[in-house]
């Protein structure tokens, strides 16, 4: 077994020399303990740069996902939106300038009814994003990019 010296105030010595306790012991259990707190907060450290990585991530596509889809509104408005479904989807960006603040059913519903009421939004989706959903980013978007043709016409 390895010896290790430790060195203690004066005081603090006296105090232990008057009681009949394993102090090897002790100080066995405290120096497992202190190196437990320090694995826990090593792998806390740990994961904050991992949550700091992931949320930048998030951020990033987050940011692309909206720019692609800015170019999907300014494109369907271009080649595919009739001007009365142009000027429905428009009038969405005070919604967007709002903050997103969608209002049940969300951002895709109120995307896919500006555009077609009688159709599925699913089908909507589908059709703008190649997906059966979009997220209340990429929605505001397409608004955006259809909203910038729209205010040229």
């Amino acid at each position: 077994m390895a010896r290790r010296n430790i060195s203690l105030p004066d005081e603090l010595h006296a105090q232990m020399e008057t009681l009949d306790i394993n102090w090897s012991a002790v100080a066995q259990e405290a120096f497992i303990d202190a190196i437990e707190i320090a694995k826990l907060k090593e792998l806390n450290m740990n994961k904050e740069t991992g949550l700091a990585r992931l949320r930048q991530s998030k951020e990033s596509n987050t940011e692309r996902l909206r720019a692609e889809a800015h170019k999907l509104g300014a494109t369907w408005a271009l080649e595919q939106a009739t001007y009365d479904q142009l000027e429905r989807v428009a009038k969405l960006i005070e919604s967007v300038d709002a903050g997103g603040e969608w209002r049940a059913p969300g951002a895709m519903s109120c995307l896919a009814n500006a555009i077609d009421e009688g159709q599925r939004v699913e089908d909507v989706a589908e059709e703008l994003f190649g997906a059966e959903w979009a997220t209340d980013n990429q929605v505001e978007g397409f608004i955006e990019g259809a909203t910038e043709v729209f205010e040229e016409v």
